[in-house]
């Protein structure tokens, strides 16, 4: 490795924002949090992951908004989502101020030489460029002490994981009562494809995620727009090849929308995400600021 590359590599950086923005006619502030990833260097890099973690790093929260992986970086680019209603759902059990959310980055340079910068860390050469392409969206072990953590608040409206796991809870091991009392609540009545959701759709979905592992992060890749992936355990077992790619053929994934002053909910379940432009918000839940009543 040399000094040059060393160089170049150093002009690839991402972090975090946090802006507070008056709102005159409520009163009060909106905060937003910003996540940036800039490639200020003269060459492409590639297979780019993200990580966002809070409480200087301790809790890892994921892509959140970002692509996973960012496939090409191009030179002299700058790209940046907004990643507020990814934190929010973590704001109220852990006080984390006066710190802001810090980024873990990895990539892989033109000369195919992978590195990465964990949260608070200088930036380290980490030898294999295939790492960025075969352990990217993977779900990934989590240590006991910080499952709670890594959940956040189970009160939260802002909470797209409590959403998700009732919603799997009812439908892996919930009762018909069950079912007709509590899934209502928990999806989009905005959505067309619940209204006809019967029990014995349920039983059949049942039976085909039965050994689905749920992914360890959520992606917000639109504002307002969630997925969660589950994992087959034949995708988990699948190889990458030479290049460190993987084939994953039985994913699924659960869209959740955000309806603002009422919370997340599941909009669709299945093979394929409900895609941002495909959804139609009703008036007013599309809002800048979370808090308002839609």
């Amino acid at each position: 490795m040399t000094k040059e590359e060393r160089r170049a590599a150093n002009l690839v950086s991402a972090w975090v924002e946090v802006d507070y923005l008056r709102n005159v006619e409520k009163g009060r502030f909106i905060r937003k949090i910003t996540l940036f990833v800039s490639n200020e260097g003269d060459q492409p890099v590639y297979d780019v992951v993200i990580r966002v973690g809070v409480a200087q790093g301790q809790i890892n929260l994921g892509p959140l908004g970002a692509p996973d992986p960012i496939s090409v970086l191009a030179p002299r680019t700058r790209r940046s989502w907004d990643v507020s209603l990814g934190i929010l759902a973590h704001e109220s059990k852990h006080d984390y101020l006066p710190t802001e959310p810090v980024t873990r980055l990895s990539f892989t340079d033109s000369g195919d030489t992978r590195w990465v910068r964990e949260f608070n860390s200088p930036l380290k050469r980490q030898g294999d460029s295939r790492l960025g392409r075969s352990t990217a969206s993977r779900p990934t072990e989590i240590p006991d002490e910080q499952v709670d953590s890594q959940l956040g608040d189970s009160n939260s409206i802002f909470n797209p994981w409590m959403v998700a796991s009732t919603f799997l809870n009812v439908i892996r091991s919930g009762s018909e009562d069950e079912f007709q009392r509590i899934i209502p609540k928990l999806v989009s009545q905005d959505a067309e494809n619940w209204s006809n959701f019967s029990w014995e759709d349920v039983l059949e979905i049942r039976e085909n995620i039965s050994e689905y592992v749920v992914g360890t992060y959520i992606s917000y890749r639109a504002d307002n727009i969630a997925y969660l992936q589950l994992w087959h355990p034949d995708d988990l077992a699948a190889k990458s090849d030479k290049q460190g790619y993987v084939s994953v053929e039985k994913l699924q994934y659960m869209t959740l929308v955000f309806y603002a002053g009422r919370g997340w909910k599941v909009f669709s379940f299945g093979h394929a995400v409900s895609a941002p432009h495909r959804i139609n918000f009703p008036p007013g839940t599309l809002a800048e600021d979370p808090f308002e009543s839609g």
